[in-house]
């Protein structure tokens, strides 16, 4: 007998994943690569600069700028504060987690996007490491997915224009996230897609 609906019960473990992700957020410093993310994101913010990004004044062109300005804007927000850097990553986690219920549910089973959508929230490294760190990856993730989402979706109304459309748009912003992963992506990603829908 079932008491509450998947979708209940979906939208539950989200709220719950979330407030488990939040809680301490600002207890930790910064470490890893997040201290240099958010200095760049402030350079941003001091200088006026938005293209061209440094550290410490001397020019920083390892990673493009679109996460740094995702961060400068949370900081002129809501301040220069660990939990901004983040909460960008945490909020990119749970959407992640949200389209993938969305879309399992639309185009296989509630159950299974249920379990499909849970695994992923409460996965091991991505639960206790990554979702928390105010890094580039979950972001960058989540640009991805979108973007292959978004073309599924499409592809499945069939309006192909929409669908590549969509895909390379969100190609796009992940190339100027985090530079050729982006594009590698892309490529083997519609290679497979290609050869699975013309085999």
């Amino acid at each position: 007998m079932k008491i509450i609906s998947v979708n209940t019960q979906f939208y539950l473990l989200l709220i719950l994943a979330g407030v488990a992700m939040c809680i301490g957020m600002q207890v930790a410093p910064l470490h890893l690569e997040e201290p240099r993310r958010a200095l760049v994101a402030m350079e941003m913010l001091y200088s006026g600069e938005w293209i061209h990004t440094t550290i410490h004044g001397a020019p920083y062109y390892n990673k493009p700028p679109l996460f740094n300005w995702v961060l400068a804007g949370g900081y002129s927000l809501f301040g220069i504060q660990e939990w901004v850097s983040r909460a960008v990553t945490v909020c990119s986690h749970l959407l992640i987690a949200l389209q993938l219920f969305v879309l399992t549910r639309k185009h296989v089973h509630e159950r299974a996007a249920l379990i499909a959508a849970g695994f992923y929230l409460v996965g091991g490294d991505i639960l206790f490491y990554f979702s928390y760190v105010g890094e580039i990856d979950i972001f960058f993730s989540l640009l991805v997915v979108t973007g292959w989402f978004a073309f599924f979706a499409a592809w499945q109304r069939q309006r192909y224009a929409l669908a590549y459309n969509a895909l390379y748009g969100f190609m796009f912003l992940a190339f100027i996230t985090k530079g050729l992963p982006g594009i590698v992506f892309l490529a083997f990603s519609l290679g497979i897609w290609l050869w699975y829908t013309h085999r």
